[in-house]
């Protein structure tokens, strides 16, 4: 990521000057930065730009557009100074005074050497731009605080994303793949540039044109906004993950997964679909009792005193990590010790789904779910 100071915005405006027009840069005094912090001196900046500046320029529009992008994602400058500055770019008849602004609180920030190993990557295209502040609303859910029993699958998803940068996360309703999913963008945050989320509503195509990017414009087509979303898109390395969650169709239900597909970034699809001819990590049951054990014992207080109850329970529904947690939080009109009381009931007779059973009081349970019925689940 590119710090904007009056160093990067002068390098900015002199890649859109031809070679022959341009100037040498000279150090800022204070008393240059000074004076340009006036509001007045600011506008005359501007009026300065527009007469000996903007001329120079092969594509004056781009050179801003550039700047703003650079503004808007570094992300040491303030929220409160990005809302402060923003409502005069997006007018086209106040972008030179958003210019001369900048410009003016470049000059006042204080210039900082670029990493020199960081720099020539990304000059060599190897590396994202910082996005976060870039495109709103894309931070990845956090996981439930009591995530636990699946540090194999985070490994094994990590080694199979960097092999091959696409990966289908598989797995039945319930069994955790959105949990894992979030606690491996928790866990390697570090190893990428940029983490961005997208919860699937079954149009890939309609979910990127409804990104947010903080430059849309009210006036922008949809048409327009895919375009330049997906063209962005396109743009990110391997270095930023992309995480589509609860994609729950197949490759022929959503024809633009073609095109999603052919990102240079690494992409972490959830889904409940058999998606054999791509690269899947099929999610199967927790193995280890002790963490099962665990996770009802958040939900229920009193799983160690009645611990053979409860690991009979984790048994009875399969290991299944929705089901656990569902058993072992309460109904809300029966207490947590009832529910587990009468498992023992349930467990000496031939009821076929300990869930649905957990729902009705004991005490009309005989008549609800004789010996013998089958409930429909």
């Amino acid at each position: 990521m590119n710090r904007c100071d009056f160093s990067s915005i002068s390098t900015c405006l002199k890649n859109h000057i031809s070679e022959s027009n341009q100037m040498s840069q000279p150090k800022i005094s204070s008393k240059i930065s000074a004076y340009y912090s006036k509001p007045s001196n600011q506008e005359k900046l501007a009026h300065t730009i527009h007469q000996n500046l903007l001329p120079l320029m092969s594509d004056c529009n781009m050179a801003i557009q550039d700047i703003y992008t650079l503004f808007i994602q570094d992300d040491s400058i303030s929220d409160a100074k990005k809302k402060n500055l923003t409502p005069l770019y997006k007018p086209a008849s106040s972008r030179l005074l958003f210019l001369a602004k900048l410009i003016s609180f470049g000059m006042e920030r204080q210039f900082i050497k670029r990493n020199t190993k960081n720099q020539k990557l990304l000059a060599g295209g190897a590396l994202s731009p910082i996005v976060l502040d870039y495109i709103m609303d894309s931070e990845v859910p956090k996981p439930c605080r009591h995530f636990i029993g699946r540090d194999k699958e985070l490994e094994e998803l990590y080694t199979m994303l960097e092999e091959n940068r696409h990966v289908f996360l598989c797995g039945i309703a319930g069994i955790g793949k959105s949990e894992l999913a979030k606690a491996y963008a928790k866990r390697y945050i570090k190893q990428y540039t940029n983490i961005l989320y997208v919860e699937y509503t079954g149009n890939l195509h309609q979910d990127i044109t409804d990104m947010d990017f903080i430059d849309d414009f009210p006036e922008n087509t949809e048409q327009e906004r895919f375009q330049r979303h997906n063209r962005f898109l396109r743009s990110l390395k391997s270095d930023t993950l992309l995480i589509i969650d609860n994609f729950n169709v197949t490759a022929t239900q959503d024809s633009f997964l073609s095109v999603v597909l052919k990102y240079r970034c690494q992409i972490l699809f959830t889904t409940r679909s058999k998606l054999d001819e791509y690269c899947t990590l099929p999610l199967k049951e927790i193995e280890d009792m002790n963490a099962l054990f665990q996770l009802a014992s958040v939900f229920y207080s009193e799983a160690d005193t009645y611990r053979p109850t409860v690991e009979k329970i984790i048994e009875t529904v399969h290991s299944h990590t929705f089901a656990v947690e569902l058993a072992a939080k309460p109904p809300i009109t029966v207490i947590s010790i009832r529910c587990f009381r009468y498992t023992l009931y349930l467990l000496n007779s031939r009821i076929s789904c300990v869930i649905c059973a957990f729902f009705l009081p004991p005490v009309f349970l005989p008549v609800y779910l004789p010996n013998g019925w089958n409930c429909p689940h």
